[in-house]
């Protein structure tokens, strides 16, 4: 939850993808949501991330499934290569060697970087019969069993609109320790 609201205040975003009524962060600047299921519009949802471009800055965290977070990943690339506006998503992702989103073809690309890796058990989860907004004793939070990296996919524009050098030392670094 840390990393999450982390993310949410380092690169200022309005756009949370992959979520659900249940599990939004709609707060703040943050003001739109996109879910896969067509029923969350009358919860204010967007219906599926997938049939926009993207643009301003997003954050995002698949379902921690291969296709799904390849699928992400490259949606994500074009959109930051076609983008007139500034774009940056931020996507919280496990760093599987066999993921399909791991390809040298895909890491490579200019407008995506690794920002943070967190190696395994660095990284934890609020346990599922918890609620985010009770107090969390951080021995009772689940940790990750493999590593983590939080990508960034941005064009240039995005990335001068939403990285601070500043922001990630005083924001993001301080939530994962």
């Amino acid at each position: 939850y840390a990393l999450h609201s982390a993310i949410q205040s380092c690169f200022r975003t309005t756009c949370e993808l992959f979520a659900s009524p249940l599990n939004c962060s709609v707060t703040g600047d943050m003001d739109t949501y996109a879910s896969a299921f067509q029923e969350d519009t009358l919860f204010g949802a967007l219906h599926d991330a997938f049939a926009y471009r993207w643009t301003g800055s997003c954050m995002g965290n698949p379902e921690y499934e291969p296709t799904d977070m390849h699928k992400a990943v490259t949606h994500a690339l074009p959109c930051s290569d076609a983008s007139p506006s500034p774009l940056l998503v931020a996507l919280c992702l496990p760093a599987w060697e066999d993921s399909p989103w791991q390809a040298e073809s895909i890491r490579n690309h200019p407008n995506m970087e690794t920002l943070i890796r967190l190696e395994r058990g660095q990284l934890k989860f609020v346990p599922h019969n918890k609620q985010l907004d009770t107090a969390l004793i951080p021995a009772l939070l689940t940790p990750a069993e493999w590593p983590v990296e939080l990508v960034i996919i941005a064009n240039q524009s995005g990335r001068e609109a939403y990285l601070d050098v500043i922001r990630l030392q005083h924001v993001l670094v301080p939530a994962i320790r």
